[in-house]
């Protein structure tokens, strides 16, 4: 892909004079890295504001598409602000002009962009403001798929096999229309089901949604070439990767585990930090997840070492581009990691050595406090006691000092409003408090 990059910035860097050179065209914005993406966005801004701009609400919606772009690549909150409002002046443009189907995409980008917020930052109220204004507007097959995509969300976070299975039905109507008018918008969206089916999947430990998922993934990796979609090929090659450890796992069969590795060393081999910094994170998460997996499988010590090692590039990346809601993934990906491979090892030495280094990561967060990571740390801390307790075969006030733990983190995720990440912590507290019952009959 070097030689199209450079080809892409000489024809970026020629002449500005043109303006938004992609057009808002989320397929071209792929091929861009980020300093090339976020002189598009300018550009974009640019061309908008120009006195006299000629088509000026179809210029803001260029504009809020580029930086969505910025954002979802960078957890930048600013750029995702520029999203929505130029969005949002777009539509007001549009509806003053009687322009229905423009001020309906408009719109739709309003909803995208919450949406996006709502992945990035933990902030489940952001889905209900997308779901709000994506009633205010026409139905149509890009609409019904982002109704769709919403209800899934709900989905993941509760609800059984046959309420995913419901959810996913929901798909298939716009996917039909897309497919065979929009198939870059249909390979989006056919990979928000996928990511819904694995979710639920994972979460209920059921291989026939992640079978689902494999099969969406397959469908949507047809034609795709990585040269010139790579971020969408990117996404694909992760769900597989994710549905495949989970079918792994269900099946406590190793085999889809090794592809599934295989995969995401491939896919992250494609792609560099500065093209696309949260997504370089998200593979290199489920590549940790797999090799983790591995590690846990063949009581392996070096899978567990190079799981910790992949966890160990994302959050670098991740302490340049904060996302909340990814950052904490991780961070509890690495420490459950830590404990598993101290637990299987029964090596209460390395389950000190894990809690010495959470706290050294507790004393360095400094002033004013990043309650975010605070509040995962005391989760890992958690995670810790309730290992050793295990270890040692008796409780010796590590269910208490994990409780407290728990209830602080809790707090705090309901408080700022991270309602995916406390409900990981609610669910940690709920399973300690039915392991304390249990020991006390």
């Amino acid at each position: 892909m070097a030689g199209l990059g450079g080809g892409l910035r000489k024809l970026f860097a020629a002449d500005t004079r043109r303006g938004v050179l992609s057009q808002g065209d989320p397929s071209l914005l792929e091929l861009l890295d980020l300093n090339l993406l976020r002189k598009e966005a300018h550009e974009a801004d640019v061309a908008a504001g120009r006195v006299g701009a000629k088509d000026r609400p179809q210029r803001l919606l260029e504009s809020a598409v580029v930086w969505r772009e910025v954002a979802r690549r960078t957890a930048d909150a600013a750029a995702l602000r520029k999203s929505a409002s130029a969005a949002e002046l777009a539509w007001s443009g549009f509806e003053r002009e009687g322009r229905a189907d423009c001020a309906r995409r408009a719109r739709r980008n309003q909803a995208y962009a919450a949406m996006l917020g709502a992945d990035l930052f933990g902030e489940d109220g952001l889905n209900a403001a997308a779901e709000f204004v994506l009633s205010q507007g026409q139905d149509s097959p890009k609409t019904r798929g982002a109704l769709a995509r919403l209800s899934a969300r709900r989905v993941l976070a509760a609800g059984g096999v046959s309420e995913a299975l419901s959810a996913s039905a929901k798909f298939d109507g716009p996917l039909q229309v897309l497919e065979a008018r929009d198939k870059p918008a249909a390979s989006r969206l056919r990979c928000e089901r996928a990511e819904l089916l694995a979710g639920c999947g994972a979460r209920l430990h059921d291989p026939l949604l992640f079978d689902m998922a494999l099969k969406d993934a397959d469908v949507a990796l047809r034609g795709l070439d990585p040269a010139y979609r790579p971020l969408t090929w990117l996404h694909v090659q992760e769900i597989r990767g994710f549905a495949l450890i989970g079918l792994g796992e269900t099946h406590a069969d190793t085999g889809p585990v090794v592809d599934a590795v295989s995969i995401l060393t491939t896919a992250a081999d494609h792609l560099t930090p500065d093209h696309s910094p949260l997504d370089w994170a998200r593979i290199h998460n489920v590549l940790g997840q797999g090799l983790a997996a591995l590690g846990e499988a063949e009581a392996c010590e070096g899978a567990f070492e190079r799981a910790l090692e992949q966890y160990g590039h994302a959050l670098r990346v991740l302490r340049q581009f904060p996302s909340p809601a990814l950052r904490a993934a991780v961070a509890l990906n690495r420490a459950g990691c830590m404990v598993r491979r101290a637990e299987i090892a029964g090596d209460l030495y390395a389950l000190d050595e894990a809690e010495a280094i959470f706290r050294s990561e507790l004393a360095a967060l400094g002033r004013p406090v990043d309650e975010t990571s605070w509040a995962v740390l005391q989760m890992n801390l958690a995670r810790v006691y309730i290992a050793r307790a295990a270890a040692n075969g008796r409780d010796r006030g590590e269910a208490a000092r994990a409780a407290d733990a728990l209830t602080g983190a809790l707090e705090v995720f309901n408080e700022l409003g991270l309602r995916s990440i406390a409900v990981l912590a609610a669910q940690e507290l709920e399973r300690l408090r039915q392991g304390s019952r249990r020991l006390a009959n």
